[in-house]
């Protein structure tokens, strides 16, 4: 357990940091075609369910770690 600990802290300033590029990433096309705002709203509840699954398959926790929202 303390090995996963130590991991966990290890990786969570290299997850913060893909988290902050990706959020530039959608700032940048979201300047360059400002027509894609209202399909990102449309997307948004599908694409952050999957991301659940997804954060709860990779680090092997239960779905209901991470919020519903």
């Amino acid at each position: 357990m303390q090995f996963w600990q130590g991991e966990r802290e290890r990786n969570q300033g290299h997850w913060k940091g893909e988290i902050m590029a990706f959020r530039r990433q959608i700032n940048k096309q979201l300047k360059s075609s400002p027509s894609l705002k209202p399909y990102i709203l449309e997307i948004f509840d599908e694409c952050y369910e999957d991301a659940r699954k997804e954060a709860s398959a990779r680090s092997q926790l239960p779905l209901d770690t991470f919020p519903v929202i």
